[in-house]
């Protein structure tokens, strides 16, 4: 039988373990404890020094020099660590936290993948959790030392770099049936120099030409000012209506912001105690997915959309563990940034702008401010006061916005003792919307309230309201409207429906049919009438439609009785001398007592606007008649007039193609395509402004084209244009063998001036793109360099082949 262990009592005292028979054992064995190590083992407990690395939120940050013991561990330097995490309080007083020996923490390693909440503390203020086995130090920080994360974000737009440019954006509009004739000619003019501008609005028609607003305007970080002769404007409240005065205005702006989408939206704080992955839901949709380090963050709200609702934030940190909370998320642009309330004031003499030529002064003059207030994160504060003509009224109004509906509420009294009341808001739960508008001014409904005319802050009471909803039906959508107005002794009431479903669909990518059906109708004072008809819609491809929309209607009113209508169109693209392609639609028409066929033209590079004539008939004559209209821009900037596509935008950027190829390119902001342009000819895009933009272009058709792919970046204020110029280059594509004179490759030489990188192989060989005809030249690794002369040869299909190139060396 084998021997069996025992304990032995050593002559200092410790324990040993020894061999004996077990008749020995049973007489012999004692045990006693000790507090030392046994003999060899006596440096185990011994205080060690050694280099660990510094982890924080599961992130290397350093390695620092520690002391420890099984039971203790001492950092050699904490302040020089703490250095390194950022966005502490006070370092200094964190460093004496964690200066002299602290628990190891060693029952809260990660031993096995199973065990739940380990690897993190939660300190009152720091501790640390030290692995020997890896020499690695985990620290842990409270929430509470450690500031706010903040979003990098700038603040404000940049500087405009355009210097003084002038845009007009024209609107011409013709029309004429038989011998009736009219026109409009309309343009808002800016003459700009960075964030300055003047502004002015004018127009031309056939009975005369008149000047509507002649401002100067100027954007200041939060500040925009505007004097002049101008329209004013108030924010929320809507009893008194704007006039146009010749004055001045001072507001608050947020215009030049770039951090909106986070000052109008709800901020968002997490503490993480390591680098986590942070998931955004609305119920079960992904709004936002981001990587942040630990520590106190500000999430990027950005991406999320306006309105009001519950969010779910899940994080994920590296080490796997997981956490979800739930927080009430607000955005909305009726809503100031909190913290910072919206004021304006503006006042001056009363304008008359109904008469043609220069506006005319008018009796009166004209003061008015205003405040808005975010109180809460969903709830905003308006108050106004007014003075003019004599009058005087004060108006306060409260928005209010909720999951799935808003609602705004406001009251206004003047100094005529008369008062106002609105009410409006929207639902939308799932696809059900409803949106109403109630108001209600008292006083004489006959409009004989005051003395002061049409220049009175209530020209007489009215009351009047309207309402709508919509919802899904089969398969369609029904929608409900209803109006009243009673206004000057006159009331009037309508409520209508229409609803329109699917009654057949068959689509493919490019072509297909389908059939709809649709049922409108209304109930007035005048006229009750319904309509009932099916829209069929054919697309064939290349850009081709044909539509027949065969309808019944029935009226009991001015026009009672039933009336058969048909619409037919047939739409497809065309090249037209110098309007390039254009849609044509053809169409055929009979509604009631007038039926009528035409032809409308639609350039595809200038989508406002269009010509369209043809010939109609009534009951009493025939006439031709046509329309026309055309918008289109006049815009100067560095030095240069250029035409663009009419855009109705306040800025503008002129791109430029230079080079010898000549094609079309397409002209993108960030991914989205905003127009197009051709070599050597400048062409106008219309942009927003408030906004920085990144444009560049894209070269459309076939062939090997050499491009600037870099974007430009722009800044847009009202009025200004900025000129950005790219070079494109039709490339061939060679492909030879460079060999020196001797035969030998020259290998692995860089070839010097091609587009882009080129180099040839070991054997010498080449494939590289050019635009010139100019000989190659080649630096090899030596830094020798030489010159390939290339035989004439005409490219095929932009590919030209050389079996052998002599590379000479350079003298």
């Amino acid at each position: 039988m084998g021997g069996a262990h025992a304990a032995g009592k050593q002559a200092d005292g410790t324990l040993s373990a020894d061999t004996h028979s077990a008749d020995t054992l049973a007489t012999d064995a004692v045990f006693t404890v000790s507090a030392a190590p046994p003999p060899g083992f006596e440096d185990l407990s011994a205080v060690q020094t050694t280099e660990a690395d510094l982890y924080y939120g599961g992130e290397y940050l350093a390695s620092v020099f520690v002391e420890f013991d099984p039971y203790q561990v001492t950092i050699t330097n904490p302040l020089a660590a703490l250095q390194l995490i950022p966005n502490l309080k006070d370092p200094e007083r964190i460093a004496q936290v964690l200066s002299g020996p602290l628990p190891t923490n060693a029952e809260h390693l990660c031993t096995t993948s199973r065990r739940a909440e380990c690897g993190r503390l939660y300190p009152d203020q720091a501790a640390v959790i030290f692995d020997e086995n890896r020499f690695r130090l985990h620290l842990f920080v409270n929430a509470a030392e450690l500031l706010v994360h903040p979003l990098q974000v700038e603040r404000y737009l940049p500087q405009p770099s355009s210097g003084t440019s002038a845009l007009h954006n024209i609107r011409l509009s013709a029309s004429g049936t038989g011998g009736e004739r009219q026109y409009n000619l309309t343009s808002e003019s800016f003459l700009a120099h960075n964030r300055s501008r003047l502004r002015s609005r004018y127009g031309l028609t056939d009975e005369g030409a008149s000047l509507y607003e002649l401002a100067w305007q100027r954007d200041g970080r939060d500040l925009e000012y505007e004097v002049g002769s101008f329209r004013t404007q108030s924010r929320n409240l809507s009893f008194a209506s704007d006039v146009d005065v010749l004055g001045f205005r001072l507001a608050t702006s947020t215009k030049t912001r770039t951090d909106l989408d986070h000052a109008l939206g709800t901020p968002i704080y997490l503490f993480l105690q390591e680098r986590s992955r942070v998931d955004v839901f609305r119920g079960n949709e992904l709004l936002d997915s981001q990587f942040y380090a630990a520590g106190n963050q500000q999430l990027d709200t950005a991406a999320l959309p306006d309105g009001a609702y519950d969010i779910t934030i899940r994080t994920e940190g590296v080490s796997g563990a997981s956490q979800t909370q739930t927080q009430f998320f607000v955005r909305s642009g009726q809503l100031p940034p909190l913290h910072e309330p919206q004021l304006y004031l503006e006042g001056g003499k009363l304008l008359n702008n109904l008469e043609r030529g220069v506006p005319r002064s008018a009796p009166g003059t004209w003061l008015r401010g205003g405040v808005s207030h975010r109180v809460q994160q969903n709830l905003a504060w308006d108050n106004e006061a007014l003075f003019a003509n004599g009058q005087a009224a004060a108006q306060s109004g409260v928005f209010w916005l909720q999951p799935g509906w808003h609602l705004y509420g406001g009251a206004m009294l003047t100094s005529e003792h008369n008062f106002g009341l609105i009410l409006r808001g929207g639902i939308q739960r799932q696809n059900l919307f409803a949106n109403f508008d109630v108001r209600h001014v008292s006083g004489d409904s006959d409009g004989n309230q005051t003395d002061a005319g049409e220049y009175a802050i209530t020209r007489g009471g009215y009351t009047q309201a309207f309402a709508s909803v919509g919802f899904p039906l089969g398969d369609g959508r029904l929608f409900l409207r209803g109006r009243y107005n009673n206004r000057f002794g006159l009331q009037e009431k309508d409520f209508g429906f229409s609803y329109l479903g699917a009654v057949f669909k068959n689509r493919t990518r490019h072509t297909g049919m389908t059939a709809d059906l649709q049922i409108d109708g209304g109930v007035g004072n005048e006229q009750n009438w319904i309509r009932i008809g099916i829209n069929l819609r054919w697309q064939p491809g290349g850009g081709r439609s044909a539509t027949l929309q065969p309808r019944l209607r029935y009226a009991d009113g001015l026009d009672s009785g039933l009336t058969p209508e048909l619409t037919g169109r047939w739409q497809r693209p065309q090249d037209v001398p110098l309007l390039g392609v254009v849609n044509q639609a053809v169409y055929a028409e009979h509604t009631g007592d007038r039926s009528a066929v035409g032809v409308r033209y639609t350039p595809q590079t200038n989508q406002q606007s269009d010509f369209e004539f043809g010939y109609q008939r009534n009951r009493s004559q025939s006439d031709l008649f046509y329309a026309l209209n055309n918008r289109f821009s006049v815009v100067h900037a560095a030095g240069g007039t250029t035409f663009g596509d009419g855009g109705s935008n306040a800025g503008a950027v002129i791109v430029r193609v230079n080079g010898d190829f000549n094609g079309k390119f397409a002209v993108l902001v960030g991914n989205r395509v905003v127009g197009h342009t051709w070599s050597g000819q400048p062409n106008v895009i219309s942009l927003r402004p408030y906004e920085s933009y990144d444009v560049r272009i894209k070269p459309l058709g076939d062939g090997i084209i050499g491009y600037d792919e870099a974007p430009q970046t722009v800044t847009l204020y009202p009025g200004n244009v900025e000129t950005v110029e790219f070079h494109a280059s039709e490339l061939m594509v060679l492909i030879g063998q460079a060999l020196w004179a001797d035969g030998t490759p020259v290998a692995r030489a860089r070839v010097v001036n091609v587009e882009g990188f080129g180099m040839t192989d070991e054997r010498g060989w080449f494939q590289v793109e050019v635009s010139h005809d100019a000989p190659l030249v080649m630096r090899t690794r030596q830094g020798d360099t030489c010159i390939v002369q290339r035989p004439p040869q005409e490219p095929e299909n932009g590919l030209v082949v050389y079996r052998e190139l002599t590379c000479q060396p350079e003298s």
